[in-house]
């Protein structure tokens, strides 16, 4: 087996959970500082918008090295 493969595909499958935790954690913490500012649901929305750049933003960093590597494999 390809180790370079098995490599990629363990990368691969921590993708989810970065984007799960990302996302998670500041949705958690809008919803905090809503509850504690009196502003719903405002802080929760900006949490979620920062929650999905942080997380697209690591998954193409973590993405990108899988497909090159990829890339080289095949040819």
């Amino acid at each position: 087996m390809n180790t370079g493969l098995v490599l990629v595909a363990m990368r691969l499958l921590g993708l989810g959970w970065y984007v799960a935790a990302s996302l998670l954690i500041f949705i958690v913490g809008g919803v905090w500082l809503d509850g504690v500012f009196s502003t719903k649901p405002i802080l929760t929305f900006i949490g979620l918008g920062i929650g999905m750049i942080v997380a697209f933003g690591g998954l193409y960093r973590m993405v990108k090295p899988a497909l090159v590597r990829v890339r080289k494999d095949e040819k």
